[in-house]
């Protein structure tokens, strides 16, 4: 009904529309026709993004009209990009706490109570590799070193770069970053699981689910 409604958009005028779908084929991204629904879905990490973003896309081009954009194309970078490629070069930084006192004792204090009860909380088998991971949170915060919350200098190598991602990202003729910072999260947050998975570091097995990796 959705893809009917949407072809005959300009029968008023005389006009249908082609429903295309975005493709990436041999490096190089183009539109075609869809020959089920779910070629629509257009996956962000083909194209460079760092993010598993995955949207329904159509793209609708007047029929009369649609035979010159059968030869459009643009070529996509065949590497997957990460979170660690996009904001590597930039100064580690560190959670805190929004409301109360915010330093390192009280958030180390709040987070290894968080991690202890969620620790606690995953019993089964089951959730044996998150268990044994916030276990560890407990020896890290009690034994390491906190990073900062916000910061401004640049690392070495900032804009000499020769990959083509951090050559559109950085400019050289920076001498400082402005807004560097973290937020923080109400204590009462902490003891979520899907929050304090978030301020660790992390890896994806292929064959389980998502796992802490400290």
């Amino acid at each position: 009904m959705l893809m009917e409604d949407l072809s005959s958009l300009g029968t008023g005028q005389g006009h249908h529309y082609d429903l295309l779908t975005v493709r990436v084929e041999d490096g190089k991204a183009r539109l075609q026709e869809a020959g089920r629904p779910s070629d629509f879905i257009v996956r962000a990490e083909e194209f460079g993004v760092p993010q598993r973003r995955h949207r329904a896309i159509i793209v609708g081009i007047r029929s009369d009209l649609s035979g010159k954009a059968a030869r459009a194309e643009i070529a996509v970078s065949a590497l997957t990009r990460t979170v660690s490629d996009v904001i590597g070069t930039m100064p580690e930084l560190g959670s805190g706490i929004s409301r109360g006192r915010d330093d390192s004792s009280a958030w180390r204090k709040e987070v290894v109570e968080a991690a202890k009860l969620l620790a606690k909380i995953h019993k089964g088998k089951e959730s044996a590799p998150l268990r044994e991971a916030f276990s560890s949170v407990t020896k890290r915060m009690k034994s390491g070193s906190l990073s900062r919350r916000t910061a401004s200098y640049l690392l070495d190598g900032y804009g000499t770069s020769n990959d083509e991602l951090l050559r559109w990202l950085e400019r050289p003729e920076l001498r400082t970053i402005a807004q560097h910072e973290t937020r923080g999260p109400r204590t009462s947050h902490l003891g979520h699981l899907n929050y304090l998975y978030s301020l660790f570091p992390t890896r994806i097995d292929k064959n389980k689910n998502k796992k802490l990796v400290l």
